[in-house]
């Protein structure tokens, strides 16, 4: 009896579609050094879209999206660069592309071969708030085609991005990735949306926001403590990518395993159509495709999406 894994690639050998989307997310991925790509193209089709969601997830899709943002959010740094915030919350809400206040090594950076040392893993390129924390940062100061930045740049919005919303956490700077500052942040965020561990009322010894975030940089996640109760604010693999990547990824995976081989012969196309709604004929033929972190089933003829499986952050 095959496993899921050789299930997925007889899947994937047997369908143009997925051979096809299988090529242009390895070749889509950027490598360093550049060799490493014969990695990408060893690699099983599940730990390959795990790594593309990895990548792909730093960018953020230019879509029209709800804007919130939490009490804690209205610090006095906030308050300082409200202009720029505001300026950048008007982007969100009209779908605007993002990128130029993106870093520009989002565009250079994607898959890279570990390595190890005494202090533990070393993967350059990762994006810690994003894997760790599951928050994009934005610079609030827009680079140009180059990536420069103009006047007082030091300034970031973390900001938790969903498919059509997304919630300010925090605004801060670099240095807020190793002070603490922004795993405090978040902690503050999960304890005060009722998202704070059970049964706990304290724990020995305790860890502090800046020791947490020494500890995620290792692969260690710990909890952090916020009015008296403890959150769980990183969600992190020993090898410093996200978890919540692969939980996506296995997700995926399993729409296509159980889908797939219903797109096959007419029966199962059939009853993909009654499934979905989606008006059935004898021509009708349907295909995978992928925009940002979401996967997609759509008709082929029309180009219409019958369902779509996107990335749920938490």
């Amino acid at each position: 009896m095959l496993d899921a894994n050789q299930v997925i690639e007889q899947l994937v050998a047997t369908s143009e579609n997925l051979k096809e989307i299988r090529g242009s997310l390895i070749e889509a991925i950027p490598c360093v050094p550049e060799s490493a790509r014969g990695d990408l193209k060893a690699m099983p089709f599940s730990n390959l879209l795990a790594v593309y969601i990895g990548w792909i997830d730093r960018f953020i899709e230019p879509r029209p999206r709800e804007v919130r943002a939490w009490n804690g959010f209205y610090s006095e740094r906030a308050l300082l660069h409200a202009h720029a915030i505001n300026a950048l919350a008007d982007k969100f809400a009209r779908g605007d592309d993002l990128k130029n206040h993106l870093s520009p090594r989002i565009h250079s950076s994607g898959y890279e071969p570990q390595s190890r040392t005494r202090t533990g893993l070393v993967v350059k390129g990762k994006d810690r708030a994003l894997n760790a924390y599951g928050v994009h940062h934005l610079h609030l100061v827009p680079g140009n085609e180059k990536g420069k930045r103009s006047g007082d740049s030091k300034a970031l919005l973390f900001a938790k991005v969903g498919l059509n919303h997304v919630l300010f956490l925090m605004c801060g700077d670099h240095g807020s990735f190793d002070d603490g500052t922004l795993r405090q942040a978040i902690a503050d965020f999960e304890v005060a949306s009722g998202n704070y561990i059970r049964g706990i009322e304290g724990v020995s010894p305790d860890v502090n926001a800046r020791e947490g975030e020494a500890l995620a940089r290792q692969g260690i996640n710990a909890l952090t403590q916020s009015a008296g109760l403890y959150a769980a604010p990183s969600f992190l693999s020993s090898a410093m990518t996200s978890m919540s990547h692969r939980i996506h990824a296995d997700k995926m995976l399993d729409i296509i395993e159980q889908w797939e081989p219903l797109l096959r012969d007419e029966g199962g196309r059939r009853q993909i159509c009654e499934e979905f709604g989606f008006p059935f004929s004898e021509t009708a033929r349907f295909g995978w495709a992928m925009q940002y972190t979401t996967l997609y089933l759509v008709e082929a003829q029309s180009g219409q999406a019958v369902f779509q499986v996107p990335y749920n952050r938490h």
